[in-house]
């Protein structure tokens, strides 16, 4: 609790969205999500965990080299206001950004190259669910969080950026995480 109360008074108001567990055939496409979505919230901030924390080293490496402003959790970097893309790449953590993102994108989901992520645990810390169309075994999960208004399919770059736009706004966002909570404690 004291970690999520430090970082959500370092990240105050700013805008933030999560790629829970991007696999690396993903990251293309959701920092050219993120690219484009800041165009409208240039003080959103992308927290990309990667689905190995083994790859978060070289992953913030790359997205240095192409010009993002990064901060690398394992080096024990902060998510400061200029900071564009936090590269959450410590174990045991990823219940902390659920906590702290509103929007989660469930990694695994976007290509067929990943591992999908159980929708339910983003639904049940409060985000607002985004997925792909890779569901793996977790299908049924997201179709009933879809159909209660907790989750939003995507099938591609252009349908993802338009989503996180959407869910900018905080009223649409806190709709989904709403219906996220209410779906998971009343199935609990």
């Amino acid at each position: 609790q004291a970690e999520r109360d430090s970082l959500a008074e370092i990240l105050a108001a700013r805008p933030v969205w999560l790629a829970a567990g991007a696999a690396p055939s993903e990251v293309e496409m959701v920092v050219e999500a993120h690219r484009q979505a800041m165009r409208r919230s240039h003080r959103l901030l992308l927290v990309l965990v990667p689905d190995k924390p083994s790859n978060g080293p070289s992953l913030a490496e790359t997205l240095e080299a192409d010009g993002w402003v990064i901060g690398l959790r394992s080096r024990d970097d902060e998510p400061e206001p200029e900071i564009e893309i936090f590269v959450a790449d410590l174990p045991e953590e990823l219940g902390l950004w659920y906590r702290l993102a509103p929007v989660a994108l469930m990694g695994g989901t976007l290509t067929a190259y990943g591992r999908a992520r159980n929708p339910f645990e983003a639904a049940a810390l409060g985000s607002a669910v985004l997925f792909g169309p890779h569901m793996g075994q977790w299908r049924e999960g997201y179709e009933r969080l879809r159909d209660a208004g907790a989750a939003r399919a995507v099938s591609d770059g252009e349908s993802l950026v338009r989503a996180v736009e959407y869910l900018l706004a905080p009223d649409k966002v806190a709709e989904m995480a709403a219906a996220a909570w209410e779906m998971t404690t009343s199935g609990a």
